[in-house]
């Protein structure tokens, strides 16, 4: 249902034809205004549906605030389009979020020494030896088996999480 104070009851021809009746088709002329401007908010709408980290919760502000951020993330990928129109390697969205999260991780570790907790996940992606995440195989008992998380049971972390189904693939170290 739609409503509006600018336009009126009438019909106006599509210009599009009926596959069953052969007959031009008709809608109301507010119906087809709005599809007629609708392209710009609908392919937000499915910039928005890509890569999406909105996750249930009962908190209406959490939700809202990730919106908001999300929607920022596209606009901004779009004026980086515009920005570089000419250019071929422009990049997609994707990569677009990847640089982002980098840029913003980076300027987060520059401002802030490391703290404990921190050093020991600073420790668990050392460059000279990555670790590379995968599932704990199930076995005969446990279908998803869970260990001992090595970042969240040192001493002093407060973290409520203490197991994971994760490992590193080359040192069988676990962490999530």
């Amino acid at each position: 249902m739609l409503m509006s104070t600018a336009h009126t009851a009438r019909t106006v021809r599509t210009g599009k034809r009926n596959r069953r009746t052969d007959e031009l088709e008709e809608k109301p002329e507010i119906v087809h205004e709005y599809n007629k401007y609708m392209k710009g908010v609908d392919q937000v709408d499915m910039y928005l549906a890509f890569y999406s980290f909105n996750r249930k919760t009962l908190k209406w502000w959490k939700r809202a605030a990730t919106h908001l951020i999300h929607l920022t993330r596209v606009q901004a990928h779009d004026l980086y389009k515009k920005e570089n129109r000419g250019n071929k390697n422009t990049k997609s969205l994707y990569d677009f979020t990847l640089c982002l999260i980098s840029s913003l991780l980076a300027d987060v570790a520059e401002k802030k020494g490391p703290s404990a907790r921190q050093h020991e996940l600073l420790r668990l992606s050392h460059k000279d030896n990555p670790h590379f995440l995968e599932s704990i195989p199930a076995t005969d008992k446990k279908l998803k088996p869970t260990k001992r998380c090595i970042a969240c049971c040192t001493k002093g972390s407060n973290e409520r999480r203490k197991e994971t189904r994760y490992q590193c693939k080359q040192c069988n170290g676990f962490f999530f």
